[in-house]
């Protein structure tokens, strides 16, 4: 249900991003990475300062297996648009 609401979401108004971050949520919980980072992707192309997209990506990159660089940088676009403790202690997990 949440998938059809997150898409109905994003089909009214195209100019807001967060249904796109949830919707990778998702698809990331139903094992369909493909399409999450896609959706990842999309959601911080069309909000680059989406703290908490970028820091889901980041663990979501992280849960891949993606270098642990790769991750960190993810992390620290995160922290430098938004302050929040998840990311502080995502950050802190990465030191």
């Amino acid at each position: 249900r949440a998938e059809e609401l997150f898409a109905e979401a994003y089909e009214m108004d195209r100019t807001y991003d967060n249904p796109l971050a949830n919707l990778a949520l998702v698809y990331e919980a139903r094992g369909m990475e493909r399409r999450a980072e896609e959706l990842y992707r999309e959601a911080i192309a069309a909000e680059p300062s989406n703290a908490r997209a970028r820091n889901n990506y980041a663990a979501f990159l992280e849960s891949r297996g993606e270098p642990s660089e790769r991750v960190l940088a993810e992390l620290l676009r995160a922290a430098a648009t938004g302050s929040h403790p998840i990311i502080e202690s995502n950050l802190k997990k990465m030191e």
